[in-house]
This record gives C-alpha cells, structure tokens and sequence, in this order.
C-alpha cells in the first residue's frame, strides 16, 4: 500500500516537472504570428549550445508576446515615413496646394483680362483707322465707357456749373450741356465723359447715334462730338442757320451766303465735302441725313405776296440732283427728319407731312384750329407734338406718332404741358408739379410728383432726368408715385 502512494507522488512530481509543451507550442505560434506581421528584419539564430532551458527561456520571454509594441511606433525608413503623414500635416499640404492653385488661377484671369483689353484697344484704333475717326467714335466710346465703369460719378442731383443753360439734350444714353461758355457731357451716374470750352452764344444741338453736332447761330463755329471727345471743329465763315448730323458719322451745315438767300455743305464721316447746294431765293430751315448716309431732306421758307410757303427737297449724293419735291403753301416746315430707308415726316406750324419717296407721295394731317405749342422729334423718328387747343395753352393735347408716322396714342389735358421729350418706348410730359410717362399704346406707365417748377424734362429708357433751378434730377421712368 504505500508502495503504491509512493508510486503515485513520484508520477505526481513527474508531471509536474514535466515541459509544458502546449503552452510552447502557443508561444511559438504567437511569435510566428507576430513575425509575419512585422516587416522583414534580419533572422536572429540561437546558437546551437545554448541548452533547452535557456531555449525555452527565450521562448517563454517571447509569450509577452502579447506586449510587443504596436507596428505605427516602430522605425520606418525615410520612404515609409513620407508615405503616412499625420492629419494635420496632410491639411498643411492641402491648403498649400489650394493656395498656388488659386493664386495661379488669379493671375490667369488678370492675364485673360489684360489680354483682352490690349486686344480692344488694337479692334479700336483698327476701327477707328478704317471708318473713320467719326464713324468708329461709338466704339471708342464703348471702350472708354468700360473703363469709366470702375469708377463711377457722384450721382444725382447734379450741379449745373452755370446760370444761363444754353442747350441741354440726349447724347445716347449721356446728356449734352451747353452753358456759360463751356459744355459737357455726364453719363448716367453724374460722371463728367467731356469737358470743353466754347464761345457760343446761342448753342443748337442735333444728335443721332451717340454723337452731336453744335453750332452757334449767331456766328460760324460748330463741332461735331462723341459722348467722350470733340471730333471736328470749324469755322464757316457765315453764320450758321441750322445743321444735322446723321447716322453714319456725316454731317451737313446750312449757312447765309453771300451769293444768295443760303448755303448748304455737307460732309462724310472722313470730314471731306462732298455736295454743296446753294438756294437763291429761300432760307434753309431744316435738314436731315438718311440712315443709309445716301441722301439728305432740305426743308426751306420763303415768302411771296405776302404769305409764307415752304418747300421740302431730297437731294441724292451720288447723283447730284433733286430725287423729289414737295410744296407747302401758307405753312412754315420748321422740322424734317428721315424715319426709315423710304419714308421721312416733316413738322410745320400747321400740319406734319409724312412722304414716301418711293411713291413721292406726301400725306398731310392738318392740325385744324389748334396751335403747335411744344414738338419733340427722337432720332428714330418717333414725334411727339402737342397742340393748344384753339391757341389756349391750358387745354393741351398730346399726339405722338411712331417711327413712319403711324399714329400711336393721344391724351388731351386741363393743364400747359410745359415740356415733352420721348424715345422709341416711352413719351414724357412735364406739367406744373409732376411728369406722366407713357408707352407707345397711352398706358400711364410713370408718375414722378415734384417737389418744385421745373424747365425741361429728357428720357433715356428708364431713366427720366428733370432740370430745376440749375440742378438734374435722376428718376425711374416706369413706377408709381415718386
């Protein structure tokens, strides 16, 4: 029996001492393991003397396994450092790389920008070289005006620098001021486009397609002007009745003549004389050039036994003659404008004459018993004329009539209408405290009440623009009550 227990302890203390092979075996997978996951590194090899104890001492150290430090902490090389960056690192590098990206794309647009100005510049001066220095002046305008649009005027009201307004009128969309012997010009937003001196007395304007000619009928000077510059100046010699300019950059000028009753010139757009016309017996009192720069209408006055007459004359340049004429007895023609490649209206104290000079037919609409007591006459032709009923200001009528003398719309007043300005969309009129804006069907489109008496009234669009007391006023053309 107790060899028996003996027997057992000894087994006991056996098992005890026994190599635990499953917990090597654990290890060694372990290890393994967690070699393969690292990156390659040189073998370590146990020397073959070490004894089993010391192996499995070795082993047994690599069970902390479980411990080895986490693969981001050990050492990479320069290559595998670059390739994983912190977070705040990557954000430096992108906002850098945003940074030189906009700041190249910044100067690719500066670089567009001024490319395309040089290249503007050069379409101008190549314009202006091969049409003429009259007839490329719009688009030198238009290039100016760009530039211009960076800085902007003051706004309105405007100051008047002078106390005695000679002329004042639309020049495109600029207005045209002419007192106290200098003129200028302002755009939409107060900003002075041009500023020049001049002896005239008594300034007249016509204007058509962004430029002006003004003449002093009291002595011989006149000058032809964009909305930017003076284009060409000159003395006649002869005091000046009347000129006009027209669409393609020519210009005609009427004079006295010593020779006869007056004198017509007039010139292309290069500034060259290319007809003259000398009327013996009557006096030029109106004129105006075709859109084609083709022809031009002569409207003139004279008198026999007594009574007034007029006589109208369209005169071809390149044939040198009289294309068609037209009488007017016991009516003074006091304005004619072409309105169309075949058609031209002219304005008397009497009647409007409409004429077709393909037919060279006129049609005439009487004006009865009323008296002509304001006429505006817009560059396209579009008329507004307002009567006085049986001569009395205080009962006014309104006609306007479009582009071909069609008649659009007419409105009848218990008050003077003091002033009347339109363009192709819109007719204006200025009454004692207010101005009524209409379009081309009547419809009342803008009430603008004022605050004190005002002279005169100028449309462009939707701009309305009121002279009072030596100032301009801006307002909205289209709206309710202002």
């Amino acid at each position: 029996m107790k060899d028996g227990k003996k027997e057992n302890s000894i087994k006991k203390i056996q098992k005890k001492n026994a190599p635990k092979q499953s917990v090597k075996r654990n290890a060694d997978e372990v290890v393994k393991a967690s070699q393969n996951s690292m990156p390659e590194t040189p073998k370590k090899t146990v020397s073959p003397n070490l004894s089993k104890t010391q192996k499995e001492g070795y082993n047994n150290q690599t069970v902390k396994p479980l411990q080895i430090p986490p693969v981001r902490n050990m050492k990479r090389s320069p290559q595998q450092q670059t390739s994983i960056l912190p977070a705040e690192s990557k954000q430096k590098s992108s906002n850098n790389k945003l940074k030189k990206r906009y700041s190249i794309h910044k100067f690719s647009g500066l670089l567009k920008i001024f490319s395309l100005l040089i290249a503007l510049l050069l379409i101008t001066s190549f314009t202006v070289i091969k049409l003429g220095g009259i007839a490329g002046s719009n688009f030198s305008d238009g290039v100016k005006s760009m530039f211009s649009a960076f800085s902007p005027g003051n706004g309105f009201p405007y100051q008047i620098s002078g106390t005695d307004l000679k002329t004042i009128d639309m020049i495109g969309s600029d207005i045209l001021i002419s007192v106290d012997g200098s003129a200028e010009v302002i755009n939409s937003t107060a900003k002075e486009t041009l500023s020049f001196q001049d002896t005239f007395s008594k300034a007249v304007t016509d204007v058509c397609n962004g430029r002006a000619i003004m003449f002093d009928r009291s002595s011989g000077n006149f000058k032809v002007l964009s909305r930017t510059g003076v284009l060409f100046e000159k003395d006649m010699g002869q005091n000046i009745l009347v000129a006009a300019i027209g669409k393609k950059g020519n210009f005609a000028v009427a004079t006295e003549s010593k020779t006869a009753q007056s004198e017509l010139k007039v010139y292309d757009s290069n500034k060259s004389q290319i007809f003259v016309w000398v009327c013996a017996v009557e006096r030029i009192s109106s004129l105006a050039l075709s859109d084609d720069g083709k022809r031009i209408a002569v409207t003139v006055v004279g008198a026999k036994d007594g009574e007034l007459y007029s006589k109208l004359f369209v005169f071809a340049f390149n044939e040198n003659k009289t294309v068609a004429s037209f009488d007017y007895p016991e009516t003074a023609l006091i304005k004619v404008k072409f309105t169309g490649k075949t058609t031209a209206v002219a304005i008397g104290d009497k009647l409007m004459s409409i004429i077709n000079l393909e037919t060279k037919q006129k049609q005439d609409v009487s004006f009865g018993t009323d008296e002509l007591h304001r006429l505006y006459v817009h560059e396209s032709g579009k008329t507004a004329i307002v009567l006085a009923s049986f001569g009395n200001a205080a009962q006014s009528e309104l006609k306007v009539y479009g582009s071909k003398g069609e008649p659009l719309f007419k409105k009848s007043f218990n008050e003077e209408i003091k002033w009347v300005s339109c363009d192709m969309n819109y007719t204006s009129v200025l009454l004692a405290n207010k101005v009524q804006s209409f379009n081309n069907k009547g419809d009342l489109m803008g009430n603008i009440k004022l605050a004190g008496k005002a002279e005169k009234i100028l449309i462009s669009g939707k701009k309305t623009y009121v002279v009072s007391g030596g100032n301009i006023n801006q307002f909205s053309t289209v709206g309710k009550e202002q």
